[in-house]
């Protein structure tokens, strides 16, 4: 049985009324409530699955949350890829978790050449979503 722990390369936010936990390493994230955010703390290092679901088991569902938590890696198997490629980050990567965040969450952008196309998604856009004021 494989140990679990939490992800390093968290972001945890609210959009609207839901609280967003996201992995900016694989772009995963999961709809869940601040609460479990304790828990969450104390995932830190490697637990065994038996003690991590102990500790899940004063949530309602916990047995799906808990899946939905490891399917969104915000909780990593010990030796997984995506939990080898979080733990090197943390230890190198000495710029801090905005840079982190900024840095790995921006891999994904998808860029085009086509100026023309650029500009009518934006005046499409500018119709039902106004940009912000600059002043």
């Amino acid at each position: 049985m494989r140990r679990l722990r939490r992800a390093s390369c968290l972001t945890l936010y609210w959009e609207g009324k839901e609280f967003v936990v996201t992995n900016y390493l694989s772009g995963k994230q999961v709809v869940t409530q601040p609460a479990l955010c304790q828990i969450l703390q104390r995932l830190m290092f490697f637990t065994n699955r038996h003690e991590v679901e102990h500790q899940f088991a004063v949530v309602p569902d916990s047995r799906n949350i808990l899946l939905s938590l490891i399917d969104a890696d915000i909780l990593l198997q010990e030796g997984s890829a995506i939990e080898r490629k979080d733990r090197r980050i943390d230890r190198v990567w000495k710029w801090g978790q905005n840079a982190r965040f900024f840095h790995f969450s921006t891999q994904e952008v998808h860029y085009t050449f086509d100026h023309e196309r650029v500009r009518s998604h934006f005046e499409r856009k500018a119709k039902t979503h106004p940009p912000p004021s600059p002043f």
